[in-house]
């Protein structure tokens, strides 16, 4: 079963919290009634674990730039169509196939090497 899990990018703070509601609950002085709440500010950008890690162990999230010399490109995580896709420039890809070869196994040099709001140069 895959662990779901969330981290949020606080515009304010141009920060990113990876206990979304606990740290939203104490920045805002006031505990959510709701996960619904974290989700409906505006000032926050929630993103979820896409039950994956890359060679190194990261998780990756949606909003993860991700790199492999398999693709020769940086692709972000993104959300679409029901599921996580990779996305370079305007062409989206399945994540999960492209992070497997030919037999299914994982690439072993697909890293996380940022995410889209701390790392907007490596955006292509």
């Amino acid at each position: 079963m895959r662990e779901i899990k969330f981290r949020a990018w606080c515009k304010d703070e141009n920060a990113m919290y990876y206990d979304a509601q606990g740290t939203y609950d104490y920045m805002t002085g006031v505990p959510a009634t709701s996960f619904g709440d974290l989700l409906n500010d505006e000032d926050w950008l929630v993103m979820q674990y896409t039950g994956l890690k890359d060679k190194n162990g990261t998780e990756i999230y949606e909003g993860d730039l991700l790199f492999s010399s398999d693709w020769c490109c940086n692709c972000e995580v993104i959300w679409e169509d029901g599921g996580f896709t990779l996305k370079e420039g305007d062409t989206i890809y399945n994540l999960k196939e492209n992070l497997t070869d030919d037999d299914g196994n994982y690439l072993d040099d697909v890293k996380v090497i940022g995410n889209i709001y701390e790392n907007k140069e490596l955006i292509k």
